[in-house]
């Protein structure tokens, strides 16, 4: 299986679904919108939290690491992927160790995937998304790390990944 590579993505809570959806832009221009179930969601939240806490920084540190990532993070305009043949459930989530990098894999079923090569700042970027997606969706958010803070009062978080 081959993966598409992500460069820009908003999160959006869908209370029809109650799911997290990823409006996203990949490589060639191509919007497409990933589907979390909250346990997907919560399951990866808890990785990413993991990874990041492999350094074994004390939650001072880690704080002041997850500030710099999200108030650092370069604007972008939200992506807004509308089309339904371009959405799909997001099943599995693989991860890579490439060098100084993660890669993060989200497929459906293996069949399909994308792909984002994650620094730490990434991937602190992505635990600010998925905390802001949570709190919209009022799901639970003890799964995040104390040192995980965010604005919840409705901003749509959005990021660029480059």
């Amino acid at each position: 299986m081959q993966s598409e590579l992500l460069q820009t993505m908003t999160a959006r809570y869908i209370p029809r679904e109650d799911r997290i959806a990823l409006d996203c832009v990949i490589h060639d221009g191509r919007e497409l919108r990933l589907m979390f179930t909250h346990r997907l969601a919560r399951a990866v939240v808890a990785e990413f939290a993991r990874q990041l806490s492999d350094g074994g920084r004390g939650a001072l540190a880690q704080d002041f690491a997850q500030f710099e990532a999200v108030s650092g993070k370069p604007d972008a305009q939200p992506v807004e992927s509308l089309n339904a043949e371009g959405a799909w459930l997001v099943t599995h989530l693989h991860i890579q160790s490439i060098e100084n990098v993660q890669r993060l894999i989200f497929t459906e079923d293996d069949s399909r995937g994308v792909h984002l090569d994650c620094t730490d700042a990434i991937l602190r970027n992505l635990l600010d998304i998925f905390y802001k997606a949570f709190a919209l969706g009022d799901w639970d958010l003890s799964v995040f790390p104390s040192w995980v803070l965010g604005d919840v009062a409705g901003n749509v978080p959005t990021s660029s990944l480059n």
